[in-house]
């Protein structure tokens, strides 16, 4: 739908209603009633304007609906404003939108994460420290000077935001 990759690019330039509109050079009235459907197919004019103001493609505008976020977990920042959230929202929506898009073109092999059972005793952390350090193919008295680089060598994508 378009009145959702509307805000979503807004809310990824972490702009207002208000502030994108006096970017793209809107009235001020319109970018809600887009929001929330009321106008289904807004002018060429308007797409490219607010294509404009966000940097977003026009093509992104027309993609079909988003996906929904994945069940998570998502940290919240104690002194981070309600903006700051749904910038970062609208950014993972958006990377879960490429990620499905490249596991469907690229085919890429299927990734399994198993997840640790509740960790009670040391003995069951060291364990379970050695069977990471198995699947991402690090030796178990080896440094791991970048663990994000072995982390991406597994499959995990990591999103810098």
């Amino acid at each position: 739908m378009i009145s959702e990759r509307v805000k979503l690019a807004r809310e990824a330039c972490a702009l207002t209603q208000e502030e994108l509109s006096e970017r793209a050079c809107l009235p001020l009235g319109t970018l809600g009633p887009i929001e929330i459907g009321r106008i289904l197919r807004p002018s060429d004019e308007t797409i490219e304007a607010i294509a404009a103001a966000t940097g977003f493609p026009v093509s992104f505008f027309f993609r079909g609906p988003l996906p929904d976020l994945p069940d998570g977990n998502y940290r919240k920042f104690a002194r981070g404003t309600s903006k700051a959230e749904k910038q970062v929202r609208a950014m993972t929506r958006q990377m879960v939108e490429i990620v499905q898009w490249s596991d469907e073109v690229l085919r890429l092999p299927k990734l399994e994460i198993n997840a640790l059972p509740d960790l009670g005793a040391i003995d069951d952390i060291e364990y379970h420290t050695r069977d990471v350090r198995n699947s991402l193919r690090v030796g178990v008295n080896d440094p791991i000077p970048n663990l994000m680089r072995s982390i991406e060598r597994a499959g995990v994508v990591i999103l810098r935001l």
